[in-house]
Formats: structure tokens, C-alpha cells, sequence
């Protein structure tokens, strides 16, 4: 299931909410591109959250390719 449809499933497909996240999104697009250009080795930062991305996607990948 699209992680969207999961979204819509579960908070609703309103206009009001399309709006409340298109607004939200708009806002904080600039931090959101930042983050998405940052790397495990280039933010020592991040670091605990990439260990923990990395790690969910490592369990998910094991789910998925059996």
C-alpha cells in the first residue's frame, strides 16, 4: 500500500488537511531539502538518526527479499 494511501487511510483526504500540509510543507521545505542533502559522514549530527534509518531499512529489506 502507496504510503500515501496508508496517510489518507488513516488522518482522511479533506481539502482542510491538504491545505494544513501543503502550508506546513512550504514552510519548512528549506530544512526538509537540507536534511534530505545530508549524508552519514558529512553531519556527525544526524548520525544517530541515520544509524536508526539505516536500520529500519535493513529489517524492512529482510521482510521484502525473502
Amino acid at each position: 500500500m502507496k504510503l500515501s494511501k496508508s496517510f489518507r487511510n488513516e488522518f482522511g483526504d479533506t481539502k482542510e488537511l491538504k491545505r494544513q500540509l501543503s502550508n506546513k510543507y512550504r514552510e519548512k521545505r528549506q530544512k526538509i531539502e537540507s536534511f534530505m542533502g545530508l549524508s552519514y559522514q558529512n553531519d556527525p549530527y544526524y548520525t544517530p538518526i541515520f544509524k536508526a534509518l539505516f536500520y529500519k531499512e535493513n529489517k524492512v529489506d529482510k521482510i521484502t527479499n525473502f
